[in-house]
């Protein structure tokens, strides 16, 4: 009787465990990935976002990622600009390469301060958090404001 207790348990145990790795392996599977989608699947902010500043030339690849669970869309056109939006369809990162970004996103306050400090640069690559703006050069230095004073925090050359 003791043995086949033991081997009840046993079988309900290891059977457990491959349920348990069935699980993890397919969570972990489907936690990171790149997907290539259709413009047309962008969140409506992004799609207006890219007819505004960027309504010349279609986009040459358009991907939705997930990775630790944030849904992410990119954009890429064919001179080599990149853009990143979120789940919601605000931009988070726009990237030119050295190329620079459309004058019209990068705010006032941060245009002012190159302006001033690095007469003749251009911005090349932005991205935006909560709390902070960081903004590459074409002399590739690179700075970071506060998000809320856009005083700069940061500068990394």
């Amino acid at each position: 009787m003791a043995t086949k207790g033991i081997s009840k348990r046993t079988f309900l145990w290891s059977g457990g465990i491959a349920v348990l790795i069935a699980v993890i392996a397919a969570v972990a599977w489907n936690l990171e990935y790149d997907r290539p989608v259709s413009l047309d699947r962008l969140p409506d902010g992004a799609k207006v976002f890219l007819s505004v500043h960027f309504p010349d030339g279609a986009p040459v690849l358009v991907t939705r990622s997930v990775d630790e669970m944030k849904v992410s869309y990119e954009v890429v056109y064919g001179n080599g600009m990149r853009l990143e939006f979120r789940r919601n369809g605000e931009w988070k990162k726009i990237n030119g390469g050295q190329k620079p970004v459309p004058q019209d996103i990068v705010p006032q306050q941060i245009k002012d301060y190159i302006g001033s400090n690095f007469p003749g640069q251009a911005v090349v690559k932005m991205e935006r958090e909560s709390k902070e703006w960081e903004v590459k050069l074409s002399n590739r230095m690179e700075l970071t404001f506060d998000s809320r004073t856009f005083a700069l925090t940061d500068v990394d050359d």
